[in-house]
């Protein structure tokens, strides 16, 4: 029996291609050899090579930052656990510093309470100004009253 030749692949029903302005087209493929064919006419090779700089600079700016070697780290301090963290994501995010659910959920309700403390001393700092232009305003209306009323004295003694 020869191998199987390209033109053999198993057909493909539907295939989702992207054109060059980012739409999604989904055409019909008999086989991998056409789908091959036809994704060169949605890829084109400037498209790609635009792609694959993004991603080399940013698996680069990753590398720079220390993130890939943080990663890597704890993941093979997860591979040669003998007894596996029931929660892997958990175990990750505590090794690279993250607090754990407890922990976060802990946080979560401070914050909330003093999310709720905050509001309450900003209605009383609020009710205060109020209070404080109030008194401003009734202040400068007696002194202006007995501005008034020394003003008229003083003109009656001079008559």
């Amino acid at each position: 029996m020869r191998g199987k030749s390209s033109d053999t692949c198993r057909p493909l029903s539907q295939y989702s291609c992207e054109n060059g302005d980012g739409f999604h087209q989904t055409i019909a493929h008999p086989t991998c050899k056409q789908l091959w064919r036809r994704n060169l006419h949605f890829f084109p090779m400037g498209h790609i090579q635009e792609k694959e700089a993004k991603k080399e600079a940013f698996r680069k700016y990753l590398e720079s930052n220390g993130v890939v070697d943080a990663l890597t780290k704890v993941l093979v301090a997860l591979f040669e656990q003998n007894d596996k963290p029931s929660s892997a994501l958990e175990f990750i995010q505590q090794r690279l510093g993250g607090p754990s659910i407890a922990e976060y959920e802990k946080l979560q309700s401070e914050m909330a309470d003093l999310q709720v403390k905050y509001d309450e001393l900003l209605a009383t700092h609020k009710e205060t100004c109020k209070e404080l232009e109030g008194l401003k305003s009734s202040h400068n209306v007696t002194a202006t009253s007995t501005k008034d009323t020394t003003d008229d004295e003083e003109e009656n003694d001079k008559v």
